[in-house]
């Protein structure tokens, strides 16, 4: 990133507030003002486009715990959960850097965690987690897949182990994706198509998206043959229109060499 986020007491000592800087050295810009030792930041993370900063603060008398997102430069900070709510240790910003998600108690009463998305940008919070069971105790550890669409989250039944859901990051309905409940852990893929968790000293894999199709048989004779790809080089400089969109097999908006490459080892892949 292109800027340094931290706490500092060079102001007040034993007062830690938040700062900006240039990752090129430059003039500090104070966030945040901090007024005591009572209300402490606790963590703090900078959006992946670099023009806001996220940090949760506290108070101790009465206790209360709220995420707050303040633009990099400097500005009025804006609450992003509702207030009353008790703001968990674990929140994420979205690789899009438009939604915070995080878990928040809904009182002092501390009874179930929910799990909230936010625009960064403020607004009203969204509640993603909908009970399944009676037994629930609200929503565990979650991640947000690297395209920023969707949130894998744990339906806690007991301490530490639940049942696997999946939402997307904006709200709407919950979908359960496993009946066992002892999950305890799980990883998303970095291109956001697959969710790998254990069960029973068992890896299990589970598609978030349905493959893409891609067409081979571009000259629609029922096979897959190497005319295929030379009816693909035949039209590399053709424009693409509706008439020839099939001739881009990858679908990437032009017609190249990768489109025949494409076809080529999917021939390959047909003779085996």
């Amino acid at each position: 990133g292109e800027t340094v986020l931290y706490l500092s007491n060079q102001a007040i000592r034993d007062i830690y507030e938040l700062y900006t800087v240039s990752i090129n050295g430059g003039i500090s810009i104070k966030l945040v003002e901090v007024l005591s030792t009572d209300s402490p930041i606790s963590d703090y993370q900078i959006s992946p486009d670099n023009l806001s900063a996220v940090y949760r603060q506290s108070t101790l008398a009465p206790f209360s715990n709220n995420i707050y997102a303040v633009a990099i430069n400097g500005g009025t900070r804006i609450r992003l959960n509702e207030p009353g709510n008790i703001v968990d240790l674990v929140w994420e910003i979205s690789s899009d850097s438009n939604t915070v998600v995080y878990m928040a108690y809904p009182d002092d009463s501390f009874s179930i965690l929910n799990l909230y998305s936010v625009p960064i940008s403020g607004g009203e919070p969204t509640r993603l987690n909908t009970p399944a069971n009676t037994q629930s105790n609200g929503a565990g550890s979650f991640e947000i897949t690297p395209d920023g669409k969707t949130v894998i989250y744990l339906e806690y039944l007991e301490p530490l182990t639940g049942t696997l859901h999946l939402v997307p990051v904006n709200g709407g309905t919950a979908q359960q994706i496993t009946s066992f409940p002892n999950i305890f852990s799980f990883e998303i893929s970095p291109d956001s198509q697959w969710l790998v968790f254990g069960f029973d000293r068992t890896l299990y894999t589970y598609p978030l998206s349905e493959p893409e199709v891609l067409n081979y048989d571009v000259n629609n004779d029922g096979r897959v043959t190497p005319a295929d790809a030379i009816y693909i080089i035949n039209r590399l400089d053709d424009t693409i229109d509706e008439t020839n969109a099939f001739v881009d097999v990858d679908n990437n908006g032009i017609i190249n060499i990768t489109d025949a490459n494409l076809v080529i080892k999917q021939i390959g892949q047909t003779l085996d």
